[in-house]
């Protein structure tokens, strides 16, 4: 296909394949080769004449829509969905701790387990990143160069009665170029105005014809990333990052100052109970300040300390955009054998390599002993000046510590993500007879995903605390300051391997059953089956594991372990990433289906579908789904489907073991709290039914308008439990909650140090909503096309109730305290697209409506961008062009929204990249 050609046929009509949920008829959204009467179609197993065909609705995007929208990266592409919400679209360290360098999709906002993401109609595995809820997802970024995309589809109702499980709120189906001829290479950059984060890529697609008309295609990119640094966006994340355990740090005495005061004293030992006393350097030392609690204590004639404790602002060394280094290669080949069957084969190879900064080093999750005395009345030389009266006159050998290793003195922890995917796909299938076809494939896919960071072993820390060895107090900033060596003698670099896989085998028959009277209309029947078998494990390093290989606490014989209620410490050897321990898990799944198109009249067509999945152990499901497609007229068509969905418990969900840091709120104040996530082997299949009724209107063939409404009603939905949810809870006074809380003090739940969180089936949740789109295009002089459109969804309500039965509406909301996501109530495009022979242009306006942040009880306003594009063909459009495009996306440098939240904004919303500008050429041969 000829880039000339391409053009001409999409950006004509790309305003029209963009917002229409049943696209126009158009060569530009059809397969590529146009001699072929039927296709298959995402949500059929029955081949159809275009997609108009179907009874459901469905979203098409062509690889000149992709262009049109200034796209570097298939992920991307999720961002400017309005029937999408809550995808993971942003590297954000604060709630995406495992999944940096990846993409998906989040219909409805439904969960990134409730989409289903096909690659030429077959599945792929997921990836072994997951998301701090528990999520499992396949990773968008991964299936192909975008050079190499033709077209994603997107079935927006239920497709398990086709597709089986995690099809609950629909299917994208992404489709390669198959039938590509020539050489075309193209090169882009994208920057950012405000900064230096840039984007370099360079892409080519080669496909040739065989002497036996076979067709091969191969295509290539390369992308680097460069990262966006917090303090590249001070204004957005400035102060956002506060913690209380800093360097210089907060030291507490326990028991050991004497009181006379029975308000301090609630032990009855003569001793407070408890004194948290400032470090005298903080305040003085970078990214420090004092958080005082009451009135300097005198120690001597001369010196004093303050109770409070000592905060370290860390939020100038996290990545808002990570860096990264991305190869993909896909490549296809495409034959008829003999005349009447076709092969069809795939390969796919994916190679990211993100690396993340963090803080200098992660805070000490829990009050540890440090050596300050040898007991009578000797005091160690590091002890500040002014505790140093306090060490001799109490004869003290050690206090406790609450801070971190290094601050505004060292450099950022790195966390590297590697993820590397393959894929092989083939596809044999044939007709038996005019009215018989079946189809037979095979397809294996692999995810490996490591990571690795750094973080202070335990065992080795503590000991050196407890000999004097390393130096916490603000003297290291000064007269004792702690060596590399030092430092690298308790710290440990940490890894994570984990790896999934998915092998499917597939067969299916189609064939005419009956004519309806003399109209010439066919019954058509499709059955088949399926089996898949699906893998996962995930290798953590021994510190992670700790002595006993579970990651919990232990005691290594012959190594200095302080435990005990003065330090309940973290699993494994590590200070700050709680530890766990490997896990693994395989499971083989077996499906029956089958579809029923009926022609009723030439101008209604019914379709009738349902499967049948078994997992074993007592999991199965049958779904059927029930639709039609009403045409009266030649401008007015009617469309209705019911079905029910369902989604099995991941392997993740039922065996996995998940500890993420998020930040919590006790009492008012913010930290990180480590959440421990494990799997339960009881959870119930994941249950929807799916309502959606729509119609489409034309009163001329250049207008189209659409309107969908659509229902999801969930039972047993799988997720995980709201960590600040039960810490609410918790403090409400549920016994159940205030259990899953791992307490300093036993009895003050402001003082916990980690939240033990289970998968779950939450009670309830339905949600309901309206697409609207609609798009116009005209002539005008000099064969020039002018393209009008828009699309938009509102979300009418998200009820549903979570793990403690509260009820609660997500539309409108962050959802920072409940198991959904951000859920704006609107959002919306509109467009406008000029082009003739050489000259293209594009304008998009996008809409974000306000929502309420429920973690600050404040507004997010409403957000509205401005993306120009325009694009140049040098010489004759029709042979071999050289093009040029320049664009902006978000013209107007919209700031994004800032919220009083660990970085700064919503970064499953909005994009801290904010103006980019970007260029790319574009050359056959």
């Amino acid at each position: 296909m000829q880039l000339s050609k391409q053009l001409k046929n999409t950006s004509a009509i790309v305003t029209l394949s963009l917002i229409s949920g049943l696209t126009l008829p158009s060569s530009a959204q059809q397969v590529d080769d146009e001699n072929v009467d039927t296709i298959y179609v995402t949500g059929s197993f029955i081949k159809r004449k275009s997609q108009e065909n179907s009874s459901s609705p469905l979203n098409v995007i062509s690889t000149g829509d992709l262009s049109a929208q200034g796209l570097n990266t298939l992920g991307d592409l999720a961002r400017n969905m309005t029937f999408n919400a809550g995808s993971e679209l942003n590297t954000d360290a604060f709630t995406q701790n495992f999944s940096t360098g990846t993409s998906n999709v989040n219909l409805r906002n439904l969960g990134l387990s409730s989409t289903l993401v096909l690659l030429n109609g077959k599945r792929q595995t997921l990836s072994a990143a997951y998301a701090d809820d528990g999520s499992t997802f396949v990773d968008t970024s991964t299936l192909m160069p975008l050079i190499m995309v033709d077209r994603i589809e997107t079935l927006k109702d239920g497709g398990s009665a086709i597709y089986g499980t995690d099809a609950v709120s629909g299917v994208v189906n992404y489709i390669t170029r198959k039938n590509f001829t020539g050489l075309e290479v193209q090169a882009g950059l994208q920057s950012t105005t405000s900064d230096s984060q840039r984007d370099y890529d360079i892409s080519a697609i080669w496909g040739t014809e065989l002497s036996n008309g076979a067709n091969f295609v191969i295509a290539g990119s390369f992308l680097h990333r460069e990262a966006l640094r917090s303090s590249d966006r001070s204004e957005l994340t400035s102060g956002t990052g506060i913690s209380g355990s800093g360097q210089p740090g907060t030291l507490i005495f326990r028991d050991q100052i004497p009181t006379a005061d029975p308000t301090q004293d609630l032990n009855n030992n003569g001793f407070i109970d408890l004194l948290p006393v400032i470090d005298p350097y903080c305040g003085t030392a970078d990214l420090s300040s004092t958080n005082p609690l009451g009135d300097p204590i005198p120690t001597s004639a001369t010196t004093s300390v303050t109770p409070g404790n000592c905060n370290y602002q860390f939020d100038q060394f996290y990545d808002l955009v990570p860096q990264e280094h991305r190869v993909q290669i896909f490549t296809s080949f495409d034959s008829d054998i003999g005349d009447t069957m076709h092969l069809y084969i795939e390969g796919a190879y994916n190679n990211n390599q993100a690396r993340r900064n963090n803080a200098p080093a992660f805070p000490i999750a829990s009050p540890v002993p440090v050596a300050v005395g040898d007991g009578a009345g000797g005091v160690l030389p590091n002890v500040p000046l002014e505790v140093q009266p306090l060490v001799q006159n109490l004869s003290l050998s050690s206090i406790l510590f609450v801070g971190r290793v290094q601050g505004a003195n060292g450099e950022p922890f790195v966390s590297n993500h590697d993820n590397e995917t393959f894929r092989f796909a083939g596809t044999l299938d044939g007709s038996i007879n005019e009215q018989m076809t079946w189809e037979t494939s095979v397809s294996y896919s692999q995810n490996s995903y490591g990571i690795n960071v750094d973080d202070v072993k335990r065992n080795d820390y503590i000991n050196a605390l407890l000999t004097g060895a390393f130096n916490p107090f603000g003297t290291a900033f000064t007269t004792n300051p702690n060596s590399q060596a030092a430092l690298d003698a308790i710290t440990a670099n940490n890894t994570l391997q984990g790896e999934t896989s998915l092998f499917t085998i597939d067969a299916h028959l189609t064939t005419d059953v009956v004519e309806i009277g003399d109209s010439g209309n066919m019954i058509q029947f499709a059955f088949g089956g399926q089996f898949r078998k699906e893998e996962m494990n995930y290798d953590w390093s021994d510190d992670y594991n700790g002595a006993l290989g579970d990651g919990s606490n232990s005691v290594v014989e012959g190594q200095p372990f302080f435990q005990g209620p003065l330090a309940p410490f973290n699993g494994g050897n590590l200070m700050f990433l709680y530890g766990g321990p490997d896990y693994g898990g395989d499971r083989d799944v077996y499906a029956l289906f089958g579809e029923l198109a009926i022609p009723l009249h030439e101008t209604l067509d019914l379709q009738v579908a349902a499967r049948y999945e078994d997992y074993g152990s007592g999991i199965n499901s049958f779904d059927p789904k029930f639709s039609a497609l009403w045409r009266p007229n030649d401008w007015v068509s009617v469309r209705g489907s019911y079905s029910t969905a369902f989604r099995a418990p991941s392997l993740y969900n039922t065996v996995g073991v998940q500890t993420a840091l998020n930040e919590i709120t006790v009492g008012g104040t913010s930290t990180f709290i480590p959440v421990t996530s494990t799997g339960n082997t009881n959870l119930a299949p994941e249950e929807a039914e799916v309502i959606n009724i729509g119609f489409s209107l034309r009163p001329t063939d250049n207008t189209i308008f659409n309107v969908d409404y659509w229902r999801y009603d969930f039972s047993n939905l799988i997720t995980q439990e709201n960590a600040q949810s039960v810490v609410n809870s918790a403090l409400g006074g549920d016994p159940a909650a205030f259990a899953k809380l791992d307490l300093n003090d036993p009895s003050d739940p402001a003082t916990v140090f980690r939240i033990r969180t289970d998968i779950i089936n939450a009670p309830s949740v339905v949600t309901d909503g309206i697409d609207i789109s609609t798009a116009y295009n005209f002539d005008v002089i000099d064969g020039a096309t002018v393209s009008l459109g828009a699309e938009a969804t509102y979300v009418f309500k998200y009820e549903a109730i979570d793990q403690a039965g509260n009820a609660f509406d997500g539309a409108g909301s962050r959802n920072f305290n409940n198991f959904a996501r951000s859920m704006p109530e609107w959002r919306a495009n509109f467009n406008v697209g000029y082009r003739n022979d050489n000259h293209s242009a594009t304008m998009f306006i996008r809409y974000i409506d306000s929502y309420q942040d429920d973690q600050n009880n404040v507004t997010v306003p409403s957000y509205t961008t401005v993306d120009l594009q325009y694009g140049y063909t040098f010489g004759d459009p029709d042979d071999a062009p050289l093009r040029a495009t320049i664009g902006v996306i978000n013209l107007f440098n919209k700031a994004v929204p800032r919220l009083q939240t660990n970085g700064g904004f919503d970064s499953k919303v909005h994009d801290p990249r904010q103006r980019m500008i970007y260029m790319s050429l574009s050359k056959q041969f």
